[in-house]
């Protein structure tokens, strides 16, 4: 898939930024992504990756799902399976394993938060930002990992004084669940990043309250869980530009992207999202990348990695 088919219709198929990377650029002022022809030339690369994973996926909803209309541009191999009558599905909805609609997910949820932020900005909140990680032992699988990460928040939610400081100084949250790989570990681990928005009238002293007792129970946990190393350092947390909306929500979604050269695909030189892994094995054949896609797709089961507090959906 380093070469792809230009047609007439490919350029109106997605919408996306003026550069040649595949999702950068969100407009901060109609939050859409613009339509250009490199960005319907990456959307069918997208489509063409996906038919490059079919066979190697270990998910069967992402090996069936087929995510096209008749006014798409259909990679060669997805016209081939249609012909032979393969069993699919119109879209599987994996919005962390399938390079489809995981994009499809990401956009729309970028949008939304974008969208709602700078909402919530005009209306005088002060936003904060807060990581969540935890020191786990070698011995610790990634998948382990990911089910103490969501214990460990869960428990927080459950905290009595955790619940009275968001009720007294109503603070609403947006969480996004980040998985990296690490090669010394050759497995997937996960830490979370989180926005928090401060009503007004909510003074400093309140704040560093709230971000106080977060990392001292956080930590608490952590320090009496088997699994993991012991830190009695404080988890970071620091005031956000509350006119960054776009800087801020590129960081929250590091998004999978590719880069166009007239109508080459380039293999970025980090491989910065899971995807990445997959799109390496597609293009270069590295088994290795394979190998750590496939720990992806254990790892990233049923992991919800976009979460908006109930408050800030209600609000």
């Amino acid at each position: 898939m380093t070469k792809l088919k230009e047609t007439d219709d490919i350029q109106d198929q997605e919408t996306d930024s003026d550069s040649s990377s595949f999702f950068g650029g969100l407009d901060v002022v109609d939050y859409e992504y613009k339509k250009t022809r490199a960005a319907g030339l990456a959307a069918y690369a997208v489509r063409s990756l996906l038919e490059e994973i079919r066979d190697h996926t270990s998910i069967g909803a992402v090996s069936r799902c087929f995510p096209y209309y008749r006014n798409y541009a259909w990679p060669p191999l997805a016209t081939q399976r249609y012909k032979a009558g393969q069993g699919f599905i119109n879209k599987c909805d994996n919005k962390n394993a399938c390079v489809v609609c995981s994009r499809a997910n990401d956009a729309k949820t970028r949008k939304l938060f974008s969208e709602q932020f700078d909402g919530f900005i005009g209306q005088g909140y002060k936003p904060l930002w807060q990581t969540f990680d935890i020191g786990f032992k070698t011995t610790t699988s990634g998948r382990s990992r990911v089910k103490i990460m969501g214990a460990f928040w869960r428990k927080l939610g459950q905290n009595t004084k955790y619940r009275t400081l968001i009720s007294k100084s109503r603070v609403l949250g947006f969480r996004v669940t980040e998985l990296e790989y690490q090669p010394d570990f050759e497995d997937w681990s996960p830490h979370y990043h989180v926005v928090w928005l401060f009503q007004p009238d909510v003074t400093q002293s309140e704040i560093d309250a709230f971000m106080t007792h977060t990392s001292t129970f956080w930590r608490s946990q952590q320090n009496n869980h088997p699994d993991c190393e012991p830190n009695n350092h404080s988890l970071y947390y620091g005031k956000l530009d509350p006119t960054s909306t776009r800087p801020i929500a590129k960081y929250l979604f590091k998004a999978f992207y590719i880069d166009i050269f007239g109508s080459q695909v380039v293999l970025p030189r980090e491989l910065k999202t899971p995807l990445h892994y997959i799109l390496d094995y597609a293009m270069n054949g590295d088994i290795d990348s394979l190998d750590i896609w496939i720990k992806y797709e254990t790892t990233s089961k049923n992991v919800r990695r976009f979460t908006f507090t109930s408050n800030w959906r209600n609000n």
